[in-house]
């Protein structure tokens, strides 16, 4: 009888060791990475879904900060959390330095000072917070990092990883294209290579080649830990002002006149009052990728779920 028990035991445990490596291996390990954000969370989902396992990871937010300074998840970053449960990505939360209780202030400088002022306070409250959500990784996307204190900011990342890594989770980190310290090769980065143009300066793209160029010298991928991040949809600029439009946003506006930018492969066009419209197509897509896959990246992500049209969702998931 008692031997019966043992072997009944044993077959038990080899299932649910067999189970939980069905599990672990329907994770997808596709190349490329996407964004969803808690204040698009359904359709955000949707293009995750049909991109399936075209899809390595998804980036959830997220992470935010109340007037204190403390980390927290706002409940629509928790239901998003829990939707996202059956993606077969791997899945990251992502933290932001965004000050939204209280006096709302985005890429908070004085979030950042507070959290290189007391590291071991915030690392603790990022860990905690990660493992409650249950997922596979955790995302730093600190921006406006002063430039006097980049080397803080690596050591606090270093210091983060070694506790993740007693915890078996996973950090990957967002830099701005601006950033100048050198990157350690044993932690996963991502490159902003966007932002060339858009609400802070003129009409242009997101992106062209000579900014491609100075983001491959100034972030080689030698130990290849770097991911390349590309922004879809575009930028109308006006007088007034500069108004994001998404992917879908542009598949639905008369392009007949847009004409592709040589510099950067991005498309533009005029119109009759003089604004002008700047965005990526398929096409520019697949020319950043391609001219930094000569540069040896072979990881992509993109910014961001939620709107995308259905003839770029398709060459992602063809790619």
């Amino acid at each position: 009888m008692k031997k019966l028990f043992v072997a009944t035991l044993i077959i038990i445990m080899l299932l649910g060791f067999y189970l939980y490596s069905q599990n672990k291996a329907t994770k997808s390990t596709a190349s490329s990475s996407m964004w969803l954000v808690d204040w698009q969370p359904e359709a955000g989902l949707q293009d995750a879904q049909k991109l399936g396992d075209a899809l390595g990871s998804v980036s959830l937010f997220g992470i935010y900060y109340n007037k204190e300074h403390t980390s927290f998840l706002p409940a629509s970053s928790k239901k998003l959390i829990m939707d996202s449960k059956h993606l077969h990505a791997k899945r990251y939360l992502t933290v932001v330095n965004d000050q939204i209780q209280g006096k709302k202030k985005l890429k908070s400088i004085a979030v950042i000072n507070s959290i290189l002022d007391n590291p071991k306070r915030h690392q603790q409250q990022l860990i905690h917070l990660t493992k409650q959500a249950q997922v596979d990784g955790l995302e730093l996307d600190y921006e406006n990092i002063p430039a006097d204190k980049e080397a803080q900011y690596l050591q606090f990342i270093k210091d983060l990883q070694q506790q993740l890594d007693d915890e078996e989770i996973a950090l990957r980190v967002v830099i701005e294209p601006t950033f100048k310290a050198p990157l350690p090769a044993n932690t996963q980065f991502i490159i902003m290579a966007y932002n060339l143009h858009g609400p802070h300066n003129d009409a242009g793209p997101k992106a062209n080649f000579e900014f491609l160029d100075t983001l491959a010298k100034r972030f080689p991928n030698d130990a290849k830990n770097i991911t390349i991040a590309f922004s879809l949809g575009g930028f109308l600029f006006t007088q007034d002002g500069v108004k994001s439009l998404t992917d879908k946003e542009i598949a639905a506006l008369d392009t007949s006149k847009a004409k592709r930018d040589s510099a950067s492969a991005a498309m533009s066009f005029t119109n009759e009052d003089g604004s002008e419209v700047w965005y990526s197509d398929t096409e520019t897509l697949k020319q950043w990728r391609d001219y930094m896959q000569k540069k040896n990246y072979t990881y992509f992500a993109y910014w961001r779920a939620g709107g995308i049209a259905e003839k770029t969702l398709t060459m992602l998931k063809d790619d």
